[in-house]
């Protein structure tokens, strides 16, 4: 989702000529993804989180593929925030 926000910001400034701080661009994000939530809570579509990954395991992907795992925290208490992601090829990280 946050990569869906950071292209979308990029296509709203390249066409529309929009510029935005990128936490205003994140929290747009978030906002978008919590209506998506909330969206597919009213159409019966939940998971819990612990449900969602019970049984999954990380494959590494085809060889002509790229795959991103993203992490991100926020620390509301220091109004401070991270982000962390590793994108993997099926023989090679490069991670930030």
């Amino acid at each position: 989702m946050i990569l869906w926000g950071i292209w979308n910001r990029r296509n709203e400034k390249l066409r529309e000529a929009k510029d935005a701080q990128p936490q205003i661009s994140v929290n747009n994000t978030l906002q978008f993804f919590n209506k998506w939530c909330h969206a597919r809570h009213q159409a019966g579509h939940t998971l819990t989180h612990h449900e969602q990954h019970r049984n999954e395991r990380w494959t590494k992907p085809m060889a002509e593929f790229l795959k991103c795992n993203i992490d991100i925290a926020i620390f509301k208490v220091i109004n401070n925030n991270g982000l962390n992601y590793v994108i993997r090829r099926s023989s090679r990280v490069t991670q930030s």
